[in-house]
């Protein structure tokens, strides 16, 4: 898949810096109570995840981002949408669509208020989705 071995050694750290700064933005989301902001962030953080090679954390940010917009009745935007289908492929393809289906559904029962209280440090949101299912 990668061409050398710094290739990867690249992505990996791209992801972790635009991660961190996911991260931030997820936490300055969260502590104005921006429902959208927080769901985009999530989405934002499972496409890094995807290529990072945390499928089944990538699937549980995704199920709870959506179970956050679509409390909203939030649609994607049609650009990003088709970007993020990419990457949900990606995910799905790498654990499998059982697997990936049940990471899914963990995100998307994660009550709303858990997803967006502003006390929980934001990185311990992405630890919960990092639990193998």
């Amino acid at each position: 898949m990668w061409s050398k071995a710094g290739d990867y050694n690249r992505v990996i750290a791209m992801s972790t810096a635009r991660r961190a700064t996911l991260l931030c933005a997820l936490a300055f989301c969260r502590s104005l109570r921006d429902r959208r902001g927080v769901g985009w962030c999530l989405q934002s953080l499972a496409m890094v995840d995807t290529v990072a090679g945390r499928a089944h954390s990538a699937a549980c940010l995704y199920g709870a981002a959506d179970a956050l917009l679509q409390s909203l009745g939030a649609t994607g935007q049609v650009t990003f949408s088709r970007v993020q289908d990419r990457y949900l492929t990606l995910s799905r393809d790498a654990i499998g669509d059982t697997a990936f289906q049940q990471a899914y559904d963990t995100g998307l029962a994660m009550p709303i208020s858990r997803i967006m209280d502003k006390d929980l440090p934001a990185f311990s949101l992405i630890q919960l989705s990092r639990v193998r299912l």
